[in-house]
């Protein structure tokens, strides 16, 4: 397989966007304010304290804490983008 996980759906959406006779992707610009290392750690804590394993949190937001803010979002019902930015610290608030 040429593409797998993440870029193999994004291909994949890409294309039956193509299909549809659209001919450009478009994405909303994130437009928030950055995190800190210890915003990281703290939402790395409170996903630990919900269920959700980050490991260890050292306030980076690694492959491990990607893919677990993915978890929470779908187990949520929230658009499940795995970005670990502004929105998530304030949901986990």
């Amino acid at each position: 397989m040429l593409f797998s996980g993440g870029i193999a759906q994004f291909y994949m959406y890409y294309l039956s966007d193509r299909l549809i006779g659209l001919n450009q992707l478009f994405a909303k610009s994130i437009t928030e304010p950055s995190l800190s290392n210890d915003n990281i750690k703290y939402i790395q804590n409170t996903l630990n304290k919900l269920g959700f394993n980050t490991g260890e949190p050292n306030g980076i937001s690694g492959q491990k804490t990607r893919c677990t803010t993915r978890a929470y979002q779908k187990a949520n019902k929230l658009p499940i983008d795995g970005y670990v930015g502004y929105q998530l610290l304030q949901q986990l608030q």
